[in-house]
């Protein structure tokens, strides 16, 4: 679970919850994107074998990427190339059997 606390109220959370790892949250990136006006999430945890893309506001998974290996660190990298998908992110991540990226449409 990934939860967002609201800085100046420690009780009150400024999303909801984003419900769907099953063990422990390990590493978080957060796209910036110019043409989605809702805040993306990147998350991935060392016990999990996958890679989930949240809506923050509606706290729901749009994307899930099933990695085979436990996922140690993750980074995304926003295209510079401009094409009829416009700018669409690459997903790099790495594990204790080595690193990959994949190319995301979101």
């Amino acid at each position: 679970m990934v939860r967002f606390w609201d800085p100046y109220s420690l009780r009150r959370e400024s999303f909801p919850a984003l419900l769907g790892h099953q063990g422990e949250v390990s590493v978080l990136a957060m796209p910036h994107r110019q043409d989605r006006s809702q805040p993306l999430l990147v998350s991935a945890g060392a016990d999990s074998t996958t890679i989930r893309v949240w809506d923050c506001y509606a706290a729901e998974e749009i994307l899930r990427l099933v990695t085979g290996a436990p996922v140690t660190t993750l980074a995304v990298q926003q295209s510079d190339a401009t094409g009829t998908d416009g700018n669409q992110p690459t997903v790099v991540f790495g594990s204790p059997k080595g690193i990959a990226a994949a190319a995301v449409h979101l």
